[in-house]
């Protein structure tokens, strides 16, 4: 879970700030993706985009930005469900980030590790938040604690089995440290970025931006 297991020479830092401005881990990213030699159009998305996000800032197109403020409401879809809608399900995914605050597990196992994205994915950065270790019920319960541990390695060993290895792992700089499990002294909250090894081919993603009509529906439907 935080030691790589693979290498990687050629990763750049992407920013590293909260949208609070706070400075909070490095989101990093392998270099391929900021080269574009051969006029190829690069597939970035994510899963909770902020508004100070370095991808709306590094010559891309954003479809989609949270502002970080708080809403009443708000239209939830599946990411299959996103990328169908914009035509992009047959596509190769050049940089997918998860960012969802503790929901990173459940959205992997329940919904991204049932469809084949993973697979047509290039890089995953994922910020983990392994919030459930710093519960006293869990920690006190030998069998929850166990529990709760086979979940997070499940889902960490699901991506090993899609080809994903982990080339870098940061510890947060802000948040709660570690906390002693089994003995072991544990980072609850850290950023990951994992490279995709046996990278299934794709069609790649064109120019041309989704019809306006797309994203009237993707939004409003």
């Amino acid at each position: 879970m935080e030691r790589p297991t693979a290498s990687c020479r050629k990763l750049i830092r992407q920013g590293g700030n909260s949208w609070l401005g706070i400075y909070d881990g490095d989101k990093v990213t392998f270099l391929h993706i900021l080269l574009s030699t051969d006029g190829a159009v690069h597939l970035v998305k994510s899963y909770k985009t902020p508004s100070s996000s370095s991808i709306s800032h590094s010559s891309s197109s954003v479809a989609s930005n949270s502002s970080n403020q708080k809403h009443h409401f708000f239209l939830h879809r599946p990411l299959d469900n996103i990328m169908y809608l914009l035509h992009h399900h047959h596509h190769q995914l050049d940089y997918l980030k998860i960012d969802i605050d503790g929901g990173e597990f459940e959205a992997l196992e329940r919904s991204i590790f049932k469809t084949n994205i993973l697979e047509r994915t290039r890089q995953l950065g994922v910020e983990i938040h392994l919030t459930r270790l710093l519960d006293a019920e869990v920690l006190s319960d030998p069998h929850l604690l166990t529990s709760v541990i086979a979940n997070y390695t499940r889902v960490l060993n699901g991506l090993e089995e899609r080809g994903l290895k982990l080339v870098h792992f940061q510890p947060n700089a802000r948040r709660p440290g570690r906390v002693e499990v089994a003995g072991r002294a544990v980072w609850v909250y850290a950023e990951q970025l994992w490279v995709n090894t046996r990278l299934k081919q794709a069609v790649r993603v064109s120019s041309q931006l989704p019809a306006e009509k797309d994203f009237d529906e993707l939004e409003m439907a």
